[in-house]
């Protein structure tokens, strides 16, 4: 599969993992800080999920297989992520945050969306778009 458009410039185009895309998640959650004290605790978990969380799992089948750099990085967005919405301080331990928001992290994450985008073609429960990408990856009986 080739990887196109703005996506190559932050995977492919950039081998060392020195994406400006986690530069752009922060700079989301910059600017859900600095409204959060007007939003309800809810409200900043949802506008944090649809953002970063979102945008985190739409790319996630095409991370499969990325570098180690490049997901640790993206764990650092999904730790600052979790961070904001808990309001949890920078030296604690992220798995039990990570945990009470039932969240998996990115490396786990990948591998469910992965998973569940195989399972869901192979039920015939997916797109048409997904069920046409993998007919053309079976092989012929």
């Amino acid at each position: 599969m080739t990887v196109t458009g703005p996506l190559r410039q932050h995977i492919v185009d950039n081998p060392l993992g020195r994406v400006p895309l986690s530069r752009s998640y922060f700079f989301l959650l910059q600017r859900l800080r600095a409204i959060k004290q007007s939003l309800a605790t809810d409200a900043t978990r949802t506008l944090v999920h649809v953002f970063v969380s979102g945008r985190l799992d739409s790319g996630s089948s095409l991370l499969a297989g990325a570098s180690s750099q490049l997901l640790q990085r993206l764990q650092v967005v999904q730790n600052a992520a979790a961070r904001l919405v808990t309001g949890a301080r920078r030296s604690e331990h992220m798995t039990p945050v990570l945990r009470d928001l039932h969240w998996l992290p990115v490396r786990q994450r990948i591998t469910f969306k992965t998973a569940v985008l195989v399972y869901s073609t192979f039920k015939c429960i997916a797109s048409p778009c997904q069920q046409c990408i993998f007919d053309s990856l079976t092989p012929a009986d």
